[in-house]
């Protein structure tokens, strides 16, 4: 059985929507920034059929406040991110990447956690590893292990430190294992495999707006006295 939060479609298009008739291009991670700001702060609408679907679109249709609430949040998620990109610092962002030379760039890892009751699973801890060690994030503003609070909910993301290509264009497979841990929960390792070919660091943060979505993640609780 697949439970969906419906609200993500919803303020998906409705994101889209606005940032079109507004005119504003903030790449790709903008657009993700925006999204997750706005799910953040809406009241989640899971469903399991069509039916359920049919019944949570009459409901945001029908729902003048509810709609308007969300566009002013969508708004003020706009203004903070064109803000926090107008005082971003690219020396800080690619702080010991040397500019002209080839790389390996990770795109930005996103997902989400749930326990078994389709809760988010606040306290849970996300570590982004290869090869069994944990990898080096872009800068301290990244998290690794990403610990999910009550403020970032179910959502988990990641920005891995862009690795040294012997050649330009040169394709490697790079294994990843994001490990899931919860007091009372059983370990979880969700397998990721990216293929990267190296590019040259050109000075310019669109590098770093490709994003792959993992999807959804359910833990299960440990079983009494295992």
């Amino acid at each position: 059985m697949i439970i969906k939060n419906y609200m993500e479609d919803y303020v998906s298009k409705l994101v889209k929507f606005v940032l079109r008739q507004r005119k504003e291009k903030l790449g790709e991670k903008g657009e993700y920034d925006v999204i997750a700001y706005v799910l953040n702060r809406v009241r989640p609408r899971y469903m399991v059929s069509s039916r359920g679907q049919i019944h949570t679109i009459k409901d945001l249709f029908y729902s003048f406040q509810e709609r308007a609430d969300i566009l002013k949040l969508i708004l003020e998620a706009i203004d903070i991110v064109k803000s926090r990109r107008k005082s971003d610092s690219t020396e800080i962002l690619l702080e010991g990447i040397e500019q002209n030379k080839s790389y390996f760039i990770f795109p930005v890892l996103m997902g989400r956690v749930f326990d078994e009751d389709y809760f988010p699973a606040i306290g849970a801890e996300v570590t982004l590893l290869m090869n069994g060690k944990k990898m080096e994030m872009i800068n301290s503003s990244w998290s690794n292990p990403y610990i999910l609070n009550k403020s970032s909910k179910e959502y988990f993301n990641f920005l891995a430190k862009p690795i040294p290509a012997e050649d330009l264009g040169k394709v490697c497979e790079f294994p990843l294992d994001v490990k899931i841990t919860l007091r009372g929960f059983k370990d979880y390792i969700y397998r990721v495999d990216l293929s990267l070919k190296s590019i040259i660091m050109i000075e310019g943060l669109s590098l770093f707006d490709e994003i792959k979505d993992i999807g959804t993640i359910v833990i299960e609780r440990k079983k009494r006295g295992s």
